[in-house]
């Protein structure tokens, strides 16, 4: 059974490198980021499309 974890703020930085790494990993990962329709919607789309390949 994989692991499940919750990353807050993984719109950028220390949140999105987390996010990124753990999906490479095989975890299933929850990333969290305030404005997913607004400032942070390119960011949304590429965690999105990155954490969906991983899986």
């Amino acid at each position: 059974m994989g692991q499940t974890v919750l990353v807050t703020g993984s719109n950028s930085g220390f949140g999105r490198l987390v996010s990124e790494t753990l999906a490479r990993q095989g975890y299933t990962v929850f990333a969290g980021m305030r404005g997913l329709n607004g400032k942070n919607a390119r960011s949304a789309a590429e965690i999105r499309n990155i954490l969906f390949t991983c899986n």
